[in-house]
């Protein structure tokens, strides 16, 4: 596919009609935000195939130790932003939503939509994050475009580039593959899925996983539910033009298990620490147990720096956060109750930091013809 161009931030949109003010939390006010009651629901890979092709639940890449140092090339210097952006732009939500259907009729169940608040992706809250922090400028300008069905909220992904040029070398990539085992055949990506009560808001978080933790109780978990090719590929229709292909296949891990992985040269290193301001919310927001820094000169990883959420200093880091959390709380909710009020809205933060509203044309969706259908009752 061919890089395209950047989309305009207010295409397919009506005037704004209303500004989201970042909110003000009193230096009285000490409730805590907490993220309590998360489950893992759903989750898939993004198959490597000539049209659009997921495998659930899919295969998280098993984390391998290695001796250091060990040296790493240089990542490609094309970075998909968003796999499933890239690959279905027309329906991002739906692999999404198939896969925790998929999930709930593996465990004889069907899974409660009307129990949710708001289902989005771990990008949508860490944007939100940087804006009630007030953040600005070119790079901070981001849009999410709303829809509803009943009082649940979907928050799709929005990015003016899926796809882009990267001329600065970075490892990430190659440190992910050096350093883990990913059993999927052609599986370019897994997501994960889970869902938490955040302080009232009942919330589906969608996010990439880099790897898992093996031990005695995840392959004992992986034993028991292990799917093999259940039934023969069947298709989804998207559109008259897209089609899905859905294959059963893979095996879930325990939520304690999953790891982000991180690169940091040993130059940068030197002068500034690991940027945990833009970190720990990435493994707040998915409750992502395990943080694996590759420290590299060059691309020669030196060592593998392991932190855990339940250490003193995370817990620390989550105390600092508390304020910014608040915040985010607050708009969230303000922002479900105006979706809920007007339907297919979109939010749109543009360079100088305001946050405003805007009503999409009527013909556009970002619900797919499956969900709207099938939870219609909603």
């Amino acid at each position: 596919m061919a890089y395209r161009k950047s989309r305009d931030l207010e295409s397919n949109l009506e005037e704004p009609f209303f500004t989201i003010q970042i909110p003000v939390v009193s230096s009285d006010n000490v409730e805590q935000v907490r993220i309590t009651d998360a489950v893992h629901i759903g989750s898939f890979d993004w198959i490597e195939s000539k049209k659009p092709c997921i495998l659930v639940p899919g295969f998280p890449p098993e984390w391998q130790d290695k001796e250091t140092p060990c040296q790493l090339s240089p990542d490609g210097n094309t970075v998909i932003a968003d796999q499933t952006g890239y690959r279905l732009p027309s329906a991002r939500l739906l692999p999404l939503a198939l896969a925790i259907d998929l999930h709930a009729e593996s465990q004889g169940k069907t899974f409660d939509w009307a129990s949710v608040s708001i289902a989005t992706d771990r990008n949508c809250l860490r944007k939100l994050l940087r804006w009630v922090n007030g953040k600005k400028g070119k790079s901070y300008e981001f849009r999410i475009d709303l829809q509803v069905l009943g009082r649940t909220v979907f928050f799709n992904r929005w990015e003016q580039k899926v796809k882009q040029w990267q001329a600065i070398p970075v490892y990430g990539h190659s440190f992910e593959a050096c350093f883990t085992n990913r059993l999927g055949k052609d599986s370019v990506d897994h997501s994960r899925i889970i869902q938490y009560d955040l302080n009232g808001l009942r919330i589906i978080v969608g996010y990439e996983v880099d790897a898992y933790l093996s031990n005695d109780s995840t392959r004992i978990e992986r034993t028991n539910t292990t799917a093999t090719q259940v039934s023969p590929p069947i298709d989804i229709q998207v559109n008259q033009a897209t089609t899905l292909q859905v294959i059963r296949g893979g095996y879930t891990v325990p939520q304690n298990s999953i790891i982000e992985l991180k690169t940091k040269s040993l130059g940068s290193m030197n002068k500034v620490k690991y940027n945990w301001e833009e970190g720990f919310p990435q493994l707040f927001f998915s409750q992502t147990h395990h943080h694996y820094l590759g420290v590299h000169q060059n691309g020669n990883v030196l060592e593998v720096r392991k932190t855990n959420m339940e250490s003193p200093e995370m817990r620390a880091r989550e105390q600092r956060l508390q304020p910014s959390l608040r915040r985010l709380r607050k708009v969230l909710g303000e922002i479900h109750e105006l979706a809920v009020k007007e339907g297919s809205i979109s939010l749109v933060c543009n360079a100088a930091g305001e946050l405003k509203v805007y009503r999409r044309h009527t013909e556009t969706t970002v619900l797919p013809d499956y969900l709207q259908r099938k939870y219609a009752h909603l």
